[in-house]
This record gives structure tokens, C-alpha cells and sequence, in this order.
């Protein structure tokens, strides 16, 4: 690259676009004045960080000190210099060179990675708490992807504090990954990036984000290393069993979903059921790998996904746990009842005799009958005496429960015995033999 000391001579090579002594340093130091050099490139080209490699050149023989730099963005490819004053503290002038017939093609601002570049960790909160500070190191082309889940309205904050400064973090909505639109570059400052790798705002979508941490190209092609601490911390959501439903939410994995859920751990293991959405929470039960589970709805939490379900049990148990461990399935409920025809002329399913005796002594005779059947055992059965009148009897659960007792009827209760399936019915003098089949329509 061209460069003259000769700030009018500098025109005819290239654009001046700072003026001297505008931008101060905290400290001496190449990485810093790179940083800087980065930083003031990407406000004039508006362009990413990312998408700008910066080279400390040295210090020159008047004692000033030269970056170069790339970058390349929107389809163009623009080379640029900073020079910094003798104590490396302030740049003094930034000369945009002129694009000439061989400068390089245009290249593609963000550099592929392979699936061994990316390396993939859920995050998880401690039990009641809501936010977590993590501990990492990547060297050259690595990134690391953090996957954590949370809801729209809650406020998300992000704090980077790496060693090499060359180190930054895209997050990207649910549903995105690297390679796609980030929601934000922590190299670019705006309104969710207040200053450098730092970010926070109130989140517009409910459902799993990701926060991609990597190195420069610049760094990452001379392979440098760096160490990092990244906090991460989201706002409470409150009793999250008293919340109204989600909203704006990714794919419909919390508001909605499957009706059902099946259990599926990979290995012979439990699930615990817990009394709401947190890993301390009570533990009122579990179930095995493969068991089926109604959907009541998911909540993020603790940074996952937790799910109110239900069990198929009698009676059914509606507990909380986490949703990585379910997966949709394809049951489709408890069938319908079959529908049971009415005799033609009748509000009976069926009708037909039955042993019965009205009167104390008196021998059993055949009594008509009519059966409602309202399914899963349950109906009723009126019996018509020969001389006049009825006895209807409630069924529940395929067993005689109670009857139609009046006040004519006094205080007298009703007895069952049952002999293999013929249910014996006592209502004081009063006797019935009905088969299960009457109410089970077998």
C-alpha cells in the first residue's frame, strides 16, 4: 500500500476520512490500536466488524505507527490504513486507498465453518436463579455456539470479557444459527450493543437463542488463542404457573404443539415430575422412557424449556418437567366411545327381562327392562314392575352405584353382590339379578 507523510499529497493516493487527533487511546498497545483501527474502519464503511481484518504493520522511522487493513462487505473490497501518533494513543490520520484494477475479488464477508469448527453447549441456570457466568477458550476458526431457551418480554443481557480482543458474539433468534441474519454483533454498537461485546434488549420471540462466540478472521487464520468469561443473564419470568399463555412464539413449540408427548431418554432411566418448572422444585413423581404424557403447555425457564403435563392414570397426575426429554408422538387419545343405537321407538340402547322380585317372599319373575349406556360403564338400568311402577339403578365405573330413592322409599339402602358377572341388587324387599353385560352392551 502507498502511503506518503505528506497529508495534501495523501488525496491523490487515497481519501483522508478522519481528520488528526480525534480518537484517543486508553493504553499503548497493537492490539489496541488494531482494535481501534477496526472499530473506526467499521463506522466509516458501515460495515460489520467481522467483515474487517486489521494488521499491526509496525512502528515507522519518524516514530508514528501503521495498521492496515481489509474490508470486505457488500460485494466490495476496500483496503485502508490508520496511522496512530509516537505513543500509539491517538490516530492521526485514516487513508482509504483507491480501488485499482488488480485489487482482490470480492469474497464473502462471514468465513465458512465446518460442523467441526462449531462446538454446540446448552445453557443452564442453577435452580432459581437467572443468569450464569461461563468459562471458555477457542483457538483459530473455533466458535462455540450457547444455546439457551427464554421467552418473548424478558430482558436478556450479555457481558464478553475475553483475553484477546479480537474475540466477539453474534445472537441469533430461534430458529437461526451462524451463517444466518444475527439478531446482533456485539462488534457493532447499537441499540441492543451499548458498548462493545456487550448486549441486552427485550427479546421479540419466545423459544431457544443462540450465542455464537469466535475470533476475527484476522486472528483466526494466524491461529490465535483466546480465554473468555460470557455472562449471561435473563430476567425472571415470575410463578411461571400463574402466567398467561405465550406469545410470539417460535414455531408454536410453547403455545401450541402436539397433544401428546412420549417420553424419550435413550437409556433405562426416569423422568422426574415436578410441582412447577424448576429443577428444585417438589418431586411428585416419574415415569419411564416411552410413556405417554398429555401436552399442557411450555414455559423457558432457568434457560430451557419446561412443559406442564398430565398422565394418562386414573386418577391423572399434572406435573411439570423438562422438555428436552419429550418428543412428539403419535398417539391420538383414548377412542370415542362406540356409539350405541336406541331401540326404535325407546330412549333404551337395549331392553329385555330380567329376575326380579318386588315384594318380601315373593318368588323372582321376569321384569322388562331398559338400559342406558353412557360408556366406560356408565349408565343406568330401569326396571318396569308387572303390577306397575319402576326401579331405575345407576351405574358407574361397570358397578351399580345408587338408585332413584324417594321419600317412599324411607331410609333403606342398597346392597351388591356379585357372582363371577352377575351383579345381585338389594334395595330392602327389593331384588334384581342383572348381568354385566346389560350396562357393558357385551
Amino acid at each position: 500500500m502507498r502511503f506518503t507523510k505528506l497529508f495534501l499529497t495523501a488525496v491523490a493516493v487515497g481519501v483522508i476520512a478522519t481528520q488528526p487527533n480525534i480518537i484517543a487511546l486508553a493504553a499503548t498497545s497493537p492490539a489496541i490500536m488494531m482494535a481501534q483501527c477496526r472499530a473506526h474502519a467499521g463506522k466509516f464503511f458501515k460495515a460489520r466488524l467481522p467483515d474487517i481484518d486489521t494488521k499491526y504493520e509496525g512502528q515507522r522511522t519518524d516514530g508514528t505507527h501503521a495498521v492496515n487493513g481489509t474490508a470486505i462487505f457488500r460485494g466490495r473490497t476496500e483496503t485502508f490504513q490508520c496511522s496512530f501518533d509516537r505513543a500509539g494513543r491517538r490516530i492521526i490520520r485514516f487513508v482509504v486507498n483507491k480501488p485499482t484494477a488488480e485489487s482482490a475479488p470480492p469474497r464473502t464477508s462471514v468465513p465458512a465453518l465446518t460442523a467441526g469448527d462449531i462446538r454446540p453447549e446448552a445453557v443452564r441456570f442453577k435452580s432459581g436463579q437467572t443468569s450464569t457466568s461461563i468459562k471458555g477458550t477457542i483457538t483459530g476458526r473455533e466458535s462455540v455456539s450457547y444455546v439457551l431457551g427464554a421467552e418473548a418480554g424478558q430482558t436478556m443481557t450479555i457481558a464478553l470479557k475475553p483475553s484477546n480482543l479480537a474475540t466477539y458474539f453474534n445472537v441469533y433468534e430461534p430458529g437461526k444459527r451462524p451463517g444466518d441474519q444475527a439478531l446482533a454483533n456485539s462488534g457493532i454498537n447499537g441499540p441492543m450493543v451499548p458498548e462493545m461485546n456487550k448486549f441486552k434488549t427485550k427479546l421479540p420471540t419466545s423459544g431457544e437463542y443462540t450465542i455464537s462466540v469466535y475470533m476475527m478472521r484476522s486472528a483466526a487464520r494466524r491461529k490465535e488463542r483466546t480465554n473468555y468469561t460470557l455472562e449471561i443473564s435473563i430476567s425472571a419470568l415470575g410463578d411461571a404457573t400463574k402466567l398467561p399463555p405465550v406469545r410470539s412464539d417460535y414455531a408454536d413449540g410453547l403455545q401450541g404443539g402436539p397433544d401428546y408427548w412420549d417420553v424419550k431418554m435413550n437409556r433405562p432411566a426416569k423422568i422426574d415430575l415436578r410441582a412447577t418448572p424448576s429443577s428444585a422444585a417438589q418431586v411428585l413423581g416419574s415415569v419411564a422412557d416411552g410413556t405417554v404424557l398429555r401436552n399442557l403447555g411450555c414455559r423457558m425457564t432457568e434457560g430451557r424449556r419446561w412443559c406442564q403435563v398430565q398422565t394418562l392414570d386414573t386418577p391423572p397426575l399434572s406435573a411439570w418437567t423438562e422438555g428436552e426429554f419429550l418428543r412428539e408422538s403419535s398417539y391420538a387419545g383414548p377412542r370415542a366411545p362406540k356409539q350405541d343405537a336406541l331401540v326404535p321407538g325407546t330412549n333404551f340402547n337395549a331392553t329385555g327381562n330380567i329376575p326380579c322380585a318386588r315384594y318380601a317372599g315373593q318368588p323372582m319373575a321376569a321384569c322388562q327392562f331398559g338400559v342406558i349406556r353412557k360408556g366406560q360403564g356408565n349408565g343406568s338400568v330401569t326396571v318396569f314392575w308387572p303390577d306397575g311402577g319402576n326401579r331405575m339403578i345407576v351405574f358407574e365405573n361397570g358397578t351399580p352405584a345408587r338408585f332413584d330413592q324417594s321419600q317412599a322409599d324411607g331410609n333403606v339402602g342398597m346392597t351388591v353382590n356379585r357372582n363371577a358377572d352377575l351383579f345381585i341388587i338389594t334395595i330392602g324387599t327389593q331384588r334384581f339379578e342383572i348381568p354385566e353385560a346389560v350396562i357393558s352392551g357385551g
